[in-house]
């Protein structure tokens, strides 16, 4: 963590050249003791920071959210020099316009110690196929979306490390986000909690992503998806260890093939029944994405005991028709397990 001297008040003050050069300096000069680093600069902040990442190499924790960095000299053993971050906030300005001076985070691949990571998709290495396939003890990757770089595409998703235990991202490839477009993801045998954001312009979601992860304990899917709220009746069944499931459906326009009326209503009841550990579950959904009339009583059946269920909600858009909602509730059962 940071020194007694940065610990007070860098969260509720914004900070000077000086100090930011101080800290890096800080932060070069307790290289091997360092472990955890966290900056998070106020949304929208111009703010950039000169920090000597490369020669963390006992990082195990690292989040970078909403700020700009700048790639420090190099010393001849290929460490950042103290001299430049005694000046960083002289070289900020006398290198704004320089080709070489680049927003990411270039050194990932010295990080060996990182378990966990969170990053703006902006400061991922510029043309890099496989970002993270020297993180081999990395467990936690959360990756946020940034001004300009909306999400990643189906290329930095290579390479993810094995140990990974808990994955968000934001998607913006135009092809869905499915098994066959990341292979990388669908193979995480260890991963227990995706969290998947479908951002605007992307190709939405295919679920069958998640059959192969029956060890999934939490499982978020948002944004324009693409898909509509049954088509978890075909994923479900295969994720028997959820606790927490979330889907909120964003999409105004939906494919005319996801209107077609589902005939089999009591498929309904194997939704919830195939998720006994469930404490939470919430989905959301736009009006044209309406569960049909009569899934109700299938899906809240007094033969579905949901005895772990803490938190349920059922919500739609506010520019959507509330009375949806209020139709699904009156239909339930509500004789069913801890609800």
């Amino acid at each position: 963590m940071f020194g007694s001297e940065f610990t007070d008040d860098w969260r509720e003050q914004h900070f000077t050249g000086d100090r930011k050069a101080s800290l890096a300096l800080w932060l070069y000069q307790h290289k091997a003791d360092v472990t955890r680093l966290v900056v998070a600069a106020p949304y929208g902040s111009t703010s950039v920071w000169q920090l000597p990442l490369q020669t963390l190499l006992q990082l195990q924790h690292l989040r970078l959210h909403d700020c700009k960095l700048q790639a420090l000299q190099a010393d001849s053993d290929g460490g950042a020099h103290p001299a430049a971050t005694a000046y960083a906030e002289q070289q900020q300005h006398s290198s704004a316009a320089s080709s070489s001076s680049k927003n990411e985070v270039g050194c990932l691949s010295s990080l060996k110690k990182l378990t966990t990571l969170g990053l703006m998709v902006s400061l991922l290495p510029a043309g890099e196929a496989q970002p993270f396939k020297c993180l081999r003890q990395l467990q936690r990757l959360v990756l946020y979306s940034s001004p300009g770089v909306v999400g990643v595409h189906s290329s930095v998703l290579a390479g993810l490390p094995p140990s990974l235990t808990v994955l968000r991202l934001p998607w913006a490839d135009q092809a869905p986000f499915s098994s066959s477009l990341a292979p990388a993801v669908a193979s995480l045998t260890a991963l227990q909690v995706l969290h998947v954001q479908a951002t605007r312009g992307c190709g939405g979601a295919q679920l069958n992503i998640c059959k192969s992860m029956p060890q999934l304990r939490k499982l978020w899917l948002e944004g324009r998806l693409g898909i509509d709220v049954v088509d978890l009746l075909d994923v479900l069944p295969h994720l028997p260890d959820l606790e927490d499931v979330s889907v909120s459906v964003y999409d105004r326009y939906v494919a005319p093939n996801l209107l077609q009326p589902l005939i089999d209503l009591s498929r309904f009841s194997g939704l919830l029944a195939s998720t006994p550990r469930s404490t939470q579950l919430q989905f959301s959904w736009h009006r044209v994405c309406q569960l049909p009339i009569g899934c109700g009583q299938h899906l809240f059946a007094a033969s579905v005991q949901l005895s772990c269920l803490k938190r349920l909600v059922l919500r739609t858009p506010r520019y959507a028709d509330s009375a949806e909602r209020i139709r699904l509730l009156c239909e339930a059962d509500w004789s069913v397990g801890g609800v």
